[in-house]
C-alpha cells in the first residue's frame, strides 16, 4: 500500500485515509522520499531539502502531517552523509546531525571550492561556530573523489 495516499488518488487499489494503516502511511513517505533523492539513470535526485518541501507541499493530500514531520525530524534538513558548502565556501560532510538545531549539524570539512583544493580535515560544530551551511551540493560539480576523502578521513 506504499502508493496509496490520503485523498484516494495511490495506487493499486485507491485507497483513502480511514483505509491506510500507519505503517503504510509511513512506508508511502519513506518510498517518495527515496525516489526523489535517489540517482537513478534517467534522472539526478534532488538534495533532501527539495524533497522535504515537496512532502510538506503534500501533507494532507497525500501524507499524514504528523507523519512527515516526524519524518523530517528523524532524518534531519541535513541528513548525514550529506554534502554540503559553507558560507566561507568550503565543503564538508555531515556527520552529526543536530535535533535541538537541525541547521547546526556537526560537518566535517575536507574542501574548499572557490581554490578548488582538498584542505585539511577538520570535525566543526556548527553550534559551536560562525561558519553556516549555505547550501547542499553534489560532489561530482566540484570534481571531487569522495572515495578519497573516505579512506584520508578514516586513517584519522
Amino acid at each position: 500500500n506504499h502508493h496509496e495516499r490520503l485523498d484516494g488518488r495511490g495506487y493499486p487499489q485507491g485507497l483513502n485515509a480511514d483505509q491506510l494503516s500507519t505503517h503504510a502511511r509511513m512506508i508511502g513517505i519513506v518510498d517518495t522520499y527515496d525516489a526523489m533523492t535517489a540517482d537513478r539513470c534517467y534522472k539526478d535526485g534532488m538534495n533532501p531539502i527539495n524533497a522535504f518541501k515537496l512532502l510538506k507541499r503534500d501533507v494532507n493530500t497525500c501524507f499524514d502531517e504528523e507523519l512527515v514531520n516526524l519524518f523530517i525530524q528523524a532524518i534531519g534538513i541535513h541528513p548525514v552523509g550529506t554534502l554540503v558548502q559553507l558560507k566561507s565556501q568550503k565543503l564538508a560532510i555531515v556527520t552529526q546531525t543536530n535535533f535541538i538545531d537541525p541547521l547546526k549539524p556537526i560537518v566535517k570539512v575536507f574542501y574548499h571550492a572557490k581554490f578548488n583544493h582538498y584542505t585539511e580535515i577538520k570535525d566543526i560544530d556548527l553550534t559551536q561556530s560562525n561558519e553556516q551551511i549555505e547550501t547542499c551540493v553534489k560532489p561530482e560539480n566540484f570534481k571531487i573523489d569522495l572515495n578519497r576523502f573516505f579512506k584520508t578521513a578514516l586513517l584519522q
